[in-house]
């Protein structure tokens, strides 16, 4: 196998990038400036409400995996989970590495009350409800374009065959979930099999395992959860499908919905392809070129079309980086108040206090509950010298009125 030396590594990537960007640049010559400003124009305050109904998918994809968490989901808030969502896409813009990386911020980031079996269960869940949904968006879209797009007697051939082994894997994905076989626990003992990742991997074995169960359990268990999450991934295929209906409407292009779910379906393949290539430059524009052009649509109008989807994806991704680093500046706050970061480890009055540092504010402050009380103190010039009281001084000190004795004849 062929492997790169660790310092080459970064000139390779450097070369990558140069390589794409320079791909780029050649695309926008070959489509014309003038007429990408004329297409990017028209677009004009239009990609406001292409980012808003980008917002809304974020938002829908937030619930849906908020639902895989089932009775862990009350454990954090709705807002700091769109913030890990957020991140996780910023991270996701350098490739299939950084989406990795930005699902293990989800799981890492959580709330310290959330197992971590259960945070990466469902940010795996997630993850693959919304390969689910984009498979069945791409079968959708491959099977509408074969009577939409005039494609040769060969094509149709290749493209009924993609289709099929799609929906072969969807199958064949959904049978193996039903008869429940680890096949999560085969893939992590076959890695077990390298000697330097051998111990590492035998010391998390339980939590995979725990992680496979939970997610078998979660359709069994939670039905209405688990329709709840595809529902909502399903719904945000959707509107990625009538974003590129308003983008091309707001262009002065009227195109329908099926023809945008092709051109959505064609889309997710590039991307596919792109992953291996930082940040996706160049081989996402020139794909969407390509894909415009099955339509009749002109390389400008298909650039416009790519750039602008990419400038709503930074626009997100910027939003992203500062939530990643809201949230780290916070984690920051809480480690160095140890007492609010974990509220468990401190007993007051007797009683194990099991609430999270959020809803220490929600107590009511009256001044009865905390009220200090202040006891009388002495003052410093006047101490009282201590002396032994005995039953013969209290006498002497006050007698009887009885007494007859003398102060002299006491004792």
């Amino acid at each position: 196998m062929l492997r790169i030396p660790s310092k080459a590594q970064l000139p390779v990537r450097l070369i990558a990038i140069a390589m794409s960007a320079g791909f780029f640049l050649y695309l926008i010559w070959r489509s014309g400036p003038s007429k990408l400003w004329k297409s990017l124009s028209e677009l004009g305050w239009g990609i406001i409400l292409v980012i808003a109904l980008a917002g809304v998918s974020h938002l829908a994809r937030t619930w849906g995996w908020r639902l895989t968490l089932g009775d862990d989901q009350h454990k954090i808030s709705f807002s700091r989970l769109v913030g890990l969502r957020l991140g996780a896409e910023a991270a996701g813009q350098l490739g299939i590495l950084g989406q990795t990386l930005g699902d293990s911020v989800r799981v890492s980031r959580m709330s310290a009350e959330i197992p971590v079996a259960s945070g990466l269960a469902s940010v795996t869940f997630d993850r693959g409800l919304y390969v689910v949904t984009a498979t069945v968006t791409t079968i959708a879209g491959i099977l509408a374009a074969l009577p939409l797009v005039g494609l040769s007697r060969a094509l149709r051939l290749y493209a009924s065959l993609f289709a099929f082994a799609l929906i072969a894997f969807l199958m064949l994905t959904l049978f193996a979930v039903r008869k429940r076989w680890p096949v999560l626990s085969w893939s992590v003992r076959s890695i077990a099999r390298i000697p330097s990742l051998k111990s590492w991997i035998e010391k998390r074995d339980l939590m995979v395992q725990s992680v496979e169960n939970a997610l078998f359990d979660f359709h069994h268990k939670t039905p209405k959860a688990f329709w709840g999450s595809f529902s909502l991934n399903l719904a945000a295929q959707c509107m990625a499908v009538s974003e590129v209906c308003l983008i091309l409407w707001l262009m002065g292009v009227k195109i329908g919905f099926f023809s945008a779910l092709v051109i959505e379906a064609l889309t997710k393949l590039v991307n596919v392809l792109g992953n291996f290539n930082p940040g996706n430059i160049g081989t996402y524009e020139g794909g969407t070129m390509l894909i415009g052009k099955m339509f009749g649509l002109s390389s400008a109008t298909g650039l416009a079309l790519g750039l602008s989807r990419r400038l709503r994806s930074f626009f997100w991704a910027a939003v992203g980086t500062i939530c990643f680093i809201l949230l780290i500046h916070l984690a920051d706050a809480l480690t160095k108040a140890p007492w609010i970061q974990d509220p468990r480890e401190h007993n007051r009055n007797g009683r194990d206090i099991s609430q999270s540092a959020s809803e220490f504010p929600k107590q009511p402050f009256t001044a009865k509950r905390n009220r200090v009380r202040h006891f009388p103190r002495r003052r410093r010039g006047h101490k009282q010298p201590i002396q032994r009281s005995t039953l013969s001084s209290r006498h002497a000190a006050n007698p009887a009125p009885n007494d007859t004795r003398s102060a002299k004849g006491r004792s």
